[in-house]
């Protein structure tokens, strides 16, 4: 589609270029053109429309009437290139609009209080308004007037600038100042003019067609077609995305080869299951795990399972051999109660496991019993003595003292024994001797 646009709009342009040479009559022609021309010699692009011809101070010092700073007072700015200098040339006192007044004043030799008309849209060397900035028309597309100005849009202040731009969206009230000696400092006249060269849009630049002056040789533009924009590929990967690390994709215009990129999101990790196994007796297992299927980073990491060792139930085969005393030997089978391995084996016991015993003689307060007990591994019978029940005995006492003896007396609660225990008197203890008048004693 922008292929055929273009090519439309180089044909229209080839067909006027050849058919177009026709008279004129021009706005911006040699008068009021070469006044400006004068004008941007003396204030090019970058100068500064100053009292000291630099950059306007940054804060209000030397203060005119309470408002103006000195360093850019119109009345104050001196005559520069041939240039006047004059407090008539613009009502207005701060130059950061001043200076489109100034070059109003130079163009047509009065300021915009007399031979000016109010018009709608302007034409090439009007003073124009905005409702926030002055400037010098100089030619518009359907986006932006291009202008000659100071303090311009997003411009420093006092600047200069020739050619720049003032977005239209930017007007709020728009006022044309029109000299009405326009024509006569013009001069205006017939030109015929042509094609002089077509410069085709771009993805981010505007065409437009220049056409050249046959009398005079000046130039100027129109006929302005939008920048098409760009039309990107669907993209390529320069760098594929990883399960943790992103990926880039560059996209390409079809049209003018620029490019950007943009970052891929990363994939994340593909989780596989790494099946466990149980342990057993004589092996060790592992617990369930994961890793990625794509990167093989571990997810989730299997543990080893300890081995759980046999648990033997041991089955006799054979009658015992007794070797000495309690000991014993087996001829056994050992089976694992877990994963149910046997083997064959002697078996010792550690001792033996007795029946209830049998009661021959009990046993009395004082004298041992008798009886016997049977091994019900070994079948084994022993006979073995019982203790003696002992007494249950009460005591009753009373301590001695210097003249009285005292006892202990035990008697048992189950039968008629007796222990009686006498503890003789203590005697006396004397101290030393002591004096007295009426004897003397210990």
């Amino acid at each position: 589609m922008r292929k055929r646009v273009v090519s439309l709009f180089l044909a229209l342009v080839m067909v006027l270029s050849v058919v177009v040479s026709f008279p004129l009559v021009l706005s911006a022609s040699n008068g009021i053109q070469e006044k400006i021309n004068t004008i941007k010699s003396v204030y090019p692009t970058g100068s500064y429309f100053t009292v000291s011809g630099g950059a306007c101070p940054s804060s209000n010092h030397d203060v005119i009437d309470g408002n103006w700073c000195s360093g850019c007072y119109l009345p104050k700015i001196p005559a520069r290139g041939g240039l006047p200098s004059d407090s008539s040339v613009s009502h207005v006192a701060d130059t950061c609009c001043g200076f489109a007044n100034y070059v109003y004043y130079c163009i047509y030799g009065h300021n915009t209080t007399s031979q000016t008309q109010i018009k709608n849209s302007p034409v090439y060397g009007d003073l124009v308004y905005t409702g926030s900035h002055w400037f010098i028309y100089l030619s518009e597309d359907n986006t932006n007037y291009y202008v000659y100005d100071a303090n311009g849009y997003n411009g420093a202040k006092n600047k200069v600038n020739y050619n720049g731009y003032y977005p239209k969206s930017a007007v709020t009230a728009l006022k044309v100042y029109h000299a009405t000696n326009y024509d006569a400092i013009n001069g205006t006249h017939t030109h015929s003019y042509s094609v002089l060269n077509v410069v085709s849009p771009t993805c981010t630049a505007q065409g437009y067609t220049v056409y050249k002056f046959s009398s005079c040789g000046n130039t100027y533009n129109s006929n302005y077609i939008s920048a098409i924009g760009h039309k990107w590929n669907s993209g390529e990967i320069i760098s594929s995305a990883g399960c943790t690390t992103q990926g880039v994709k560059k996209y390409t215009c079809i049209t003018c080869g620029t490019t950007y990129t943009e970052a891929l999101s990363a994939n994340g990790h593909t989780a596989t299951i790494d099946a466990g196994n149980p342990a057993t007796c004589t092996e060790t297992g592992l617990t369930e795990g994961s890793h990625c299927s794509v990167c093989g980073a571990v997810i989730i990491a299997q543990e080893v399972i300890p081995a759980l060792e046999h648990d033997y139930e041991i089955t006799v085969n054979s009658e015992p051999t007794y070797v000495s005393g309690a000991n014993v030997t087996y001829i056994c089978t050992y089976t694992c109660s877990v994963c149910g391995e046997t083997y064959v084996d002697d078996y010792v016991p550690a001792s033996h496991t007795w029946r209830t015993a049998q009661i021959i003689t009990p046993a009395t307060y004082t004298t041992y019993g008798m009886g016997y007990h049977q091994c019900s591994v070994c079948s084994k019978g022993e006979v073995f003595t019982i203790d003696t029940l002992g007494h249950d005995l009460v005591t009753d006492s009373k301590d001695a003292t210097c003249t009285t003896a005292g006892y202990v007396n035990k008697s048992c609660a189950r039968c008629d024994y007796i222990e009686n225990t006498v503890i003789p008197a203590t005697g006396h203890s004397y101290g030393d001797w002591n004096c007295h008048r009426s004897g003397m004693y210990h």
